[in-house]
């Protein structure tokens, strides 16, 4: 008796557990790696936004290739395009930064993630963004031409390279990127874009700085946005030869020709609009 019973038991969960529902599952289905090569024009629209999100980056309208020299652009909006990046939630995709393997052909990812706007692109100037992902990925190693997408928040950046600050995460790897998400080299263009194009600004003169270095004086005037008394300055100019003397009187509407240098200044509270940046070469053109 005490046999049949033990018999019995298996029996008995196995008809209780028989019909259970299978457990859903939300993975999406596998995508072609094709790249999409056009620039994303608003703002990211992830489905799971980072729970501490401020604020979500979306392309400038005005870069270097709309822009017209002829015209001058106030000195906040300059500065506010340049560093529009900077402390925004951004969804960005690319492609692992570094050169295959010559055994298995795969390239390889690391806690140190950074990514490049072709397959197989290394060296230091093809690195278009960092990434702390905090751990290893795993699986750690794909296909080169595999479309890696990255979530995170805009950090200051270095040496020419864009960062994210740590916490960053691998939303997909090998799938197309979702609708709204920004190319690495779109989000790199949008600050590093400007590094040597001659601009013409217009703003209020706040004053003149003169500096001795080792190569020799250097002599900067500080612009604030025009209409203003006492406002920080959003860009101060390198001076490439004497200050007019008549700015000291005539102080609005100051226009200055120079070339945007990455010499920037940025505050860890990108809307409190006291982030400057720095031209080089500069001349008064209107004084």
């Amino acid at each position: 008796m005490t046999r049949l019973l033990l018999l019995a038991l298996p029996l008995a969960l196995l008809a209780c557990g028989g019909d259970a529902e299978p457990v859903p599952t939300d993975a999406p289905a596998s995508a072609p790696t094709a790249v999409p090569t056009s620039t994303a024009s608003e703002a990211p629209t992830d489905p799971e936004p980072m729970p501490d999100s401020t604020e979500a980056f979306v392309l400038p309208s005005l870069t270097p290739a709309t822009m017209n020299y002829e015209e001058p652009i106030a000195v906040d909006a300059l500065r506010d395009v340049i560093v529009a990046p900077y402390g925004k939630d951004v969804v960005v995709y690319g492609y692992v930064h570094g050169t295959p393997s010559s055994v298995n052909g795969k390239a390889r990812m690391g806690r140190f993630l950074g990514l490049a706007a072709e397959a197989g692109q290394g060296g230091d100037e093809a690195k278009l963004l960092t990434c702390d992902l905090g751990t290893r990925p795993d699986p750690s190693r794909v296909e080169p031409d595999a479309v890696v997408v990255l979530r995170g928040r805009v950090d200051s950046p270095t040496s020419g390279t864009m960062r994210l600050e740590d916490g960053c995460e691998i939303v997909s790897v090998g799938e197309s990127p979702p609708e709204g998400a920004v190319s690495v080299q779109d989000l790199h263009g949008a600050m590093f874009g400007w590094v040597g194009t001659g601009v013409r600004v217009v703003g209020h003169y706040n004053g003149t700085t003169t500096s001795q270095l080792p190569s020799g004086a250097k002599t900067t005037i500080g612009l604030a946005p025009d209409g203003t008394t006492r406002a920080p300055q959003a860009v101060v100019c390198v001076m490439a030869g004497d200050v007019p003397e008549t700015l000291a009187t005539d102080r609005d509407g100051v226009v200055v020709s120079g070339i945007v240098t990455d010499n920037w200044k940025l505050t860890h509270d990108p809307s409190s609009g006291t982030s400057v940046i720095e031209l080089g070469d500069c001349t008064v053109v209107n004084r």
